[in-house]
């Protein structure tokens, strides 16, 4: 991510890392909340999903609300990954990925890793590519990194949840639809701290997981549509 931060910029990989639905950046968003005990460990109250009736007559309202719980968990413990964000990008693994990779399903994930092997070899596409689901290696224009004392990142939030019924591709995946925000705390080789506020539009297309682990993560990822936006880098109040 060296030499983008301090500018605002967008990236829509428009399922771009799983490439498995039509091109094209959606997004429904309600009022703002907070994140999800739940979802992420937070003290703070979750914001009240927008459900289908659809998706609920399919799976079950509790099916949904676990859905909903897993996503939200995924998107900020993958997408703004302290380790992720704090690794050099030139030290990044496959293993680091390794808990991305556990909530894909297999077609997915066979998909992922064709990005993620390009990203290995340093290609700036795939970098970018992977950049806009998955924030590591982040290195600010003006020299800043995060920090290595407290919280790398802050402020975790999002938008009203919208939970459907994608029937777009000749089987049923339940889609759940948000906006995450978080901001990175980073800090300039002089000790100066610097905050840099990001956002990302998700919309996750669901299938039942019949694995072993499906207690823990009832659901996979079978498609995965992203657009991140990173703000302009700004001094710590």
């Amino acid at each position: 991510m060296s030499g983008f931060i301090g500018r605002r910029w967008t990236l829509c990989a428009m399922f771009s890392v799983l490439a498995l639905i039509a091109t094209g950046c959606t997004s429904r968003s309600g009022r703002s909340g907070p994140v999800s005990p739940a979802a992420t460990g937070s003290s703070t109250s979750s914001a009240a999903p927008s459900k289908s009736g659809a998706a609920i007559a399919k799976y079950g309202q509790p099916a949904v609300d676990a859905a909903v719980k897993e996503m939200l968990r995924f998107s900020f413990g993958s997408g703004w990954s302290s380790h992720l964000i704090s690794i050099h990008v030139d030290q990044v693994t496959r293993n680091d990925f390794a808990p991305v990779l556990s909530y894909l399903t297999a077609e997915a994930a066979s998909r992922f890793n064709t990005v993620l092997a390009k990203v290995l070899k340093h290609d700036k596409i795939a970098i970018r590519t992977l950049e806009g689901a998955i924030f590591f290696g982040i290195k600010g224009a003006n020299g800043s990194r995060p920090i290595r004392s407290g919280k790398v990142v802050t402020d975790r939030r999002y938008t009203q949840v919208a939970v459907g019924l994608d029937r777009a591709h000749g089987a049923d995946r339940m889609s759940v639809t948000f906006t995450a925000k978080a901001n990175i705390n980073l800090q300039d080789q002089a000790g100066k701290n610097y905050v840099l506020p990001t956002e990302r539009k998700v919309r996750y297309l669901l299938v039942p997981n019949t694995g072993a682990d499906q207690k823990s993560k009832p659901f996979l990822i079978a498609g995965w549509l992203n657009k991140m936006t990173a703000g302009k880098i700004q001094p710590a109040k």
